[in-house]
């Protein structure tokens, strides 16, 4: 399958949660998230027939943005109805995915560092070899 980009579109914005905070109490059914933190991006996406183009030239673009925007404060993320994708799927088998690691690490310097500065820099991590790897 080919990836298409609209006439007149250069890629599509991509968000990436880096954080956020949760409500220790339900409103209306909804443990709110807030003070979240996105990574925006621009990219080509792969798009399979039977997918939906929104233009947001158009007059309902304030609701577009504001429930689409992540970090919006009234966002359909914000009001907790994406938290499937905050939710680990599937496990991982350690004697297959050491030495992936091992290897990601080893082509990988920056990364390599900053989980050797966390083990050092925290002693619970740094004897718990299922949480490295996790």
């Amino acid at each position: 399958m080919k990836s298409w980009i609209p006439e007149n579109l250069n890629g599509v914005s991509i968000y990436h949660i880096n954080s956020f905070e949760t409500v220790k109490n339900p409103f209306e059914g909804h443990y709110l998230h807030y003070k979240t933190k996105v990574t925006k991006s621009v990219e080509n996406v792969l798009v399979k027939k039977g997918d939906l183009l929104v233009k947001t030239q158009q007059q309902g673009v304030r609701y577009l943005l504001e429930t689409l925007e992540p970090s919006a404060p009234d966002s359909f993320f914000n009001w907790n109805f994406f938290d499937a994708i905050l939710q680990q799927k599937e496990g991982f088998s350690p004697y297959v995915w050491e030495d992936m690691a091992e290897k990601f690490l080893n082509e990988n310097p920056e990364i390599k560092k900053e989980f050797e500065t966390k083990k050092k820099n925290e002693p619970d991590f740094a004897k718990n070899w299922y949480t490295q790897l996790d």
